[in-house]
């Protein structure tokens, strides 16, 4: 993989799969058949699959099918409301995880992204009882389904990205009452509530919330919000050692909604965005870089590479691989037209997933 020779790395992933029934090693064929043009086994394989794997990992790479073929939010939503996938997940609403996060990767979510998260999200209620919500409930409410925290986000997201700063923060603030902010499966929230409190000048409650955190859990959620709360102070520099604790305490992404790889990179261009601080855009290139390397399939890194970078030949390829992985990328579409049409002619016979599957047999799915 991490020499491009991604026939070799199908190979070698679909034999670890095989011998180990590994879902990572499921996750990575699937991703990388999806990349070389082989969607049609990809997502056989994917079906076959959720219905013999309780995993997260097997969902990860169904990102890249979708955004390949181009499908819009209200496709997608369409595709993850049928059976099975919608059922898919025993004790984790993987369908309404993915939809939060195709709502929102390299895409600017419709007003309709939360109706359509809640219609396939389950974790407001008991399992094995629809009529007793899980968890802490809210007062009066006591015999409806709560919010999830994932339609919480969606919310907050959808609201910051028009600029309603205030209400975004206010919507987080209460989730993050109902629901808590530590552990790594609910702490995803904080980065999206630091940067919508401190744009909306409160960060009270936010500070609250970050208080609790004893120094054993202060980890990658919470190094990302004290970094964007710095940052926006005009602390740049605390922000920076912030963020890079963040990294280096950075957890799997497997059952969070949003990955913290994309977390990562997209609070460096917030932050840049915000300051125009130069160094914020060099840690979101340098990280898009190491993603490529790393997840060939994924489109965002290139797309955030295509956006930031300053060298005219990586920029060309960049947008690419971009336009190839996901030509409805949102980043991709603040380019000026001409100059992606012209990188993909100049790069046309230059794809690297395209060379692999000229020397690959199609494999089974």
């Amino acid at each position: 993989m991490l020499n491009g020779d991604y026939a070799a790395a199908l190979r070698g992933s679909f034999a670890r799969a095989q011998r180990y029934k590994s879902p990572h090693a499921y996750r990575d064929y699937l991703g990388l058949l999806h990349a070389m043009g082989y969607s049609k086994e990809a997502w056989e394989g994917f079906d076959t699959l959720i219905r013999q794997i309780d995993k997260p990992q097997v969902w990860e790479t169904a990102l890249v099918g979708h955004q390949m073929e181009g499908k819009s939010e209200a496709q997608i939503a369409a595709w993850a409301a049928q059976e099975p996938v919608k059922a898919a997940g025993r004790y984790d609403p993987y369908a309404a995880k993915y939809m939060l996060r195709a709502g929102v990767t390299d895409r600017r979510p419709t007003a309709e992204l939360p109706a359509r998260i809640a219609a396939l999200d389950r974790s407001g209620w008991k399992v094995g009882d629809p009529s007793q919500p899980v968890g802490p409930i809210q007062p009066g409410k006591a015999n409806e389904p709560r919010k999830s925290k994932l339609v919480y986000y969606a919310e907050a997201y959808a609201g910051m990205r028009s600029g309603k700063f205030a209400e975004a923060s206010a919507g987080l603030q209460e989730a993050s009452t109902i629901y808590g902010v530590r552990g790594d499966s609910d702490a995803y929230i904080l980065p999206l509530y630091a940067y919508v409190a401190a744009r909306a000048g409160n960060t009270a409650g936010l500070e609250k919330a970050l208080e609790i955190f004893p120094p054993d859990e202060q980890g990658f959620d919470y190094h990302l919000a004290k970094g964007i709360v710095a940052a926006l102070a005009g602390k740049r520099d605390a922000s920076l050692e912030h963020l890079k604790l963040a990294l280096v305490r950075r957890p799997f992404t497997e059952y969070r909604p949003i990955f913290t790889e994309y977390q990562y990179a997209e609070v460096c261009e917030w932050l840049y965005e915000a300051t125009r601080d130069a160094r914020y855009r060099n840690l979101a290139l340098d990280w898009a870089k190491k993603n490529e390397a790393v997840n060939p399939w994924f489109a965002w890194p290139y797309a955030v590479e295509a956006r930031f970078s300053t060298n005219p030949a990586e920029r060309a390829r960049a947008m690419a691989m971009a336009y190839y992985l996901d030509r409805k990328s949102e980043r991709l579409g603040m380019l000026p037209r001409t100059e992606v049409q012209n990188a993909v002619k100049e790069y046309a016979n230059r794809n690297p997933f395209r060379r692999a599957t000229d020397r690959t047999p199609k494999q089974p799915a």
